[in-house]
């Protein structure tokens, strides 16, 4: 009874001498600064996510966090800086939205679309230290993770976007089965943990990359994503740099998901392609997009030419820069006096990243022959810029005698400053990277382009 005497007196005293020393005090503090719960629900940022996102297509962003959406509770994931919501959304819809809402329609996007989209600041760490950048479920969710480091440099959008079209393709396939016959392409290569199996052995299996290897649906995931938002030429050089198996599986998966989207959802996939194609090179300024890129790593072997044969010259035009030096020069080989010659097409050869080859092929009765005329080639990765310079030795053989001929062709490559672009720009038949070319910097309306060849 003493001790609880003596502790109970001890206590009031220390009680009585803290209420004494307590002061008043106006603090100038907005806790919402500090809170990433944010209470608050009606703010500016709110009111455009509303607007933009949850009146038109039912999308409820979620970035205060709660542990609730998280679900993991042995492991911590930290809460999105509000500051980066905005741009992370804005991202989301010029580079997944729109392109969907402009090939397959709104009603499809209303009826598909993931209905909550969950926004973490951090990675989501696994037990084999690898990290989560995103996950779909149920067809309701996306969750994407590592977005305190947003910015809108080519490679976090690239990222983010792959992430996106990734989870989205999981999404349409709990709506349409994947087809049956893609598993079998790369039967008996499907192994997990997908993290045992190197990139290199994922590449020679067919695959895209350590993690597609791991099951049929993750696969699926990572063509489609792949062929959105890395590209078509991203996708044709990693399969002409696998092996002969690996490249067909591969081209097999990649016709296996065009005519999924067309048949399962009447969606173009290669206009679709395009559309985030063009959003990545004209908005985000993804050099790796572009086709001076891939031209300056040798990729693309060939451009082939002809004005008179091909319809897809009459479809879209050709300047009428370009089309006068070619049909002058088809001319003047035609009324080459003396040798009665046919004119076939030009083909530029991409010998390599620094080499081209000017083919004229022509020909004399049923017989064929080509003119060939050399230049060197340098290409900017950055800007696109092209320069064209004509060798100084002194052409021989059949090039010889089509020199004069062929001179306004020559000419016009030799004598301009070209920028290299995916041409023509309306081109919606097919892939867009079937045609490539070049136009005269600073005087977009003088180009040419051709049929691409690898």
């Amino acid at each position: 009874m003493k001790n609880f005497i003596k502790n109970s007196l001890a206590l009031a005293i220390i009680l009585t001498i803290a209420t004494s020393c307590r002061k008043t005090e106006d603090l100038d503090v907005d806790f919402n600064k500090y809170n990433l719960d944010m209470p608050e629900t009606n703010t500016d940022l709110d009111k455009w996510l509303n607007t933009n996102l949850l009146d038109p297509y039912n999308m409820k962003v979620i970035y205060r966090y709660n542990r609730y959406y998280y679900g993991d509770a042995a492991a911590d994931v930290a809460p999105l800086k509000p500051e980066n919501v905005r741009p992370m959304m804005q991202t989301v819809s010029d580079g997944y939205l729109a392109p969907y809402l402009k090939i397959a329609g709104l009603d499809f996007v209303q009826r598909t679309n993931p209905k909550e989209w969950v926004l973490y600041g951090s990675a989501k760490y696994q037990t084999d230290g690898s990290a989560i950048a995103g996950t779909a479920a149920g067809g309701r969710r996306v969750t994407l993770y590592g977005l305190n480091s947003f910015s809108l440099a080519p490679s976090f959008v690239n990222s983010r976007l792959y992430v996106i079209h990734h989870e989205f393709t999981h999404i349409l396939n709990q709506t349409v089965a994947i087809p049956i016959d893609f598993e079998a392409i790369s039967g008996g290569t499907y192994k997990q943990p997908w993290t045992l199996t190197s990139a290199a052995t994922a590449k020679d299996n067919g695959f895209l990359g350590s993690y597609a290897s791991g099951s049929p649906t993750e696969d699926y995931a990572e063509t489609t994503a792949t062929l959105l938002v890395s590209g078509q030429s991203y996708y044709d050089n990693y399969a002409n740099t696998s092996n002969a198996t690996a490249k067909s599986r591969l081209k097999l998966k990649e016709s296996n998901v065009v005519n999924y989207f067309n048949t399962a959802f009447g969606i173009d996939f290669r206009k679709l392609q395009k559309e985030v194609q063009n959003y990545l090179k004209n908005t985000i300024k993804d050099p790796s997009i572009s086709f001076g890129y891939w031209l300056n790593r040798n990729l693309y072997k060939s451009m082939t030419i002809n004005l008179d044969n091909d319809v897809t010259y009459s479809t879209y035009g050709i300047s009428d820069q370009f089309r006068t030096a070619y049909q002058t020069s088809k001319a003047n080989v035609i009324g080459l006096s003396g040798f009665n010659l046919g004119f076939g097409s030009v083909k530029l050869n991409f010998t390599s990243a620094t080499a081209m080859t000017m083919d004229v092929n022509f020909s004399q009765g049923t017989t064929n022959y080509v003119a060939t005329y050399n230049f060197t080639m340098s290409v900017n990765d950055a800007t696109g810029a092209v320069k064209f310079t004509l060798s100084s030795t002194a052409p021989t053989g059949n090039a010889a005698l089509l020199l004069t001929s062929v001179q306004p062709l020559l000419t016009y490559l030799n004598n301009n400053n070209f920028i290299a672009d995916w041409l023509p720009a309306s081109y919606n038949t097919g892939t867009y990277t079937n045609f490539g070319g070049f136009y005269v910097s600073g005087t977009p309306a003088n180009y040419f382009y051709g049929a691409l060849g690898q």
